[in-house]
């Protein structure tokens, strides 16, 4: 009777122990787990904008990452759940307090399909690009989705264009003739978003306008989009609220 109880004992552990291998660890390399995959995230943004990346499983919060301008890419391995499930869905965010993102199943198992082992993701202004050992060639993935308020600022017109906000400076930009510059944000939380833009034109760019081209007000109608047109006599605008163009500023020379 001893002997079946130490039996039984011997039994119970090996089953304890077969159990605790069976359960889904996303980071750890287990001979019962089927292949290993590997995702890397890449910042490709201009104008020297961070990427926000947010990485889960059903078990597993990767947690938040942030990609700075040319810095290196975060990168971490899974592996196949041996139940076929491993699921990893990502959440790529840009833009003033990163309300612009996009969300999408980043590793899917799926045993019907060759697998990629490398899954490589590249944030661009316009989407995520992706590609893998199976599709070598880089392709638009999906598209991002702003939440909360969106404003878009353009400037149309020959000039050089000057742009700054309390946290951010959009840098400087030239324009040929009939070009246009845009960039887009959102309201700030605090209710006191305010860009400022400098216009400049002629030899040297010395004859300039410096003025407020968005200041959030909830006491008035959002435009939405605001236009600005520099033309000889001034810096014209409209938007969906006041959509006939009329002047807004003149140009006040500058040595």
């Amino acid at each position: 009777k001893e002997r079946n109880n130490k039996k039984m004992k011997n039994i119970s552990i090996f089953l304890f122990v077969f159990t605790l291998c069976m359960i889904d660890n996303a980071y750890g390399a287990n001979l019962l787990k089927g292949e290993k995959t590997t995702l890397y995230f890449r910042n490709g943004l201009s104008y020297k904008k961070w990427l926000k990346v947010h990485c889960k499983s059903g078990n597993d919060d990767m947690g938040v990452h942030y990609l700075k301008p040319g810095g290196i890419d975060y990168t971490f391995s899974v592996h196949d759940n041996v139940f076929g499930g491993t699921l990893i869905w990502c959440t790529l965010s840009k833009g003033p307090d990163y309300k612009v993102s996009s969300r999408f199943d980043a590793y899917k198992q799926n045993k019907d399909k060759p697998h990629g082992k490398s899954y490589n993701y590249l944030a661009k202004d316009d989407g995520i690009y992706h590609s893998n050992l199976v599709e070598f060639k880089l392709h638009k993935k999906c598209k991002y989705i702003s939440t909360g308020q969106y404003n878009t600022l353009v400037r149309e017109r020959p000039s050089l264009q000057e742009m700054a906000q309390g946290n951010n400076d959009m840098g400087v930009h030239y324009l040929k003739q009939e070009g246009i510059y845009y960039f887009s944000f959102h309201d700030n939380f605090m209710g006191n978003t305010l860009f400022w833009c400098t216009l400049s034109k002629g030899p040297d760019y010395k004859i300039s306008s410096k003025f407020d081209a968005y200041v959030e007000d909830n006491r008035e109608l959002h435009g939405d989009t605001y236009s600005y047109i520099a033309k000889d006599d001034g810096i014209y605008h409209q938007n969906r609220v006041y959509p006939k163009l009329h002047k807004k500023f003149d140009w006040n020379r500058r040595y």
